[in-house]
């Protein structure tokens, strides 16, 4: 995204919004990993 800000492609403004975005959506896929991991754990532990 940034070799497209730097050869003017996108605005800068624009990048700031694809970067945010990005963040959002890694820490959405990151936390529903979390939780899935957290579930799986619980359930192993619980039939133990």
């Amino acid at each position: 995204m940034k070799d497209y800000e730097k050869e003017k492609l996108i605005s800068e403004d624009d990048l700031k919004a694809a970067e945010e975005e990005l963040q959002k959506l890694t820490e959405r896929m990151t936390d529903e990993e979390v939780a899935r991991i957290g579930e799986k754990k619980q359930k192993e532990i619980m039939e133990v």
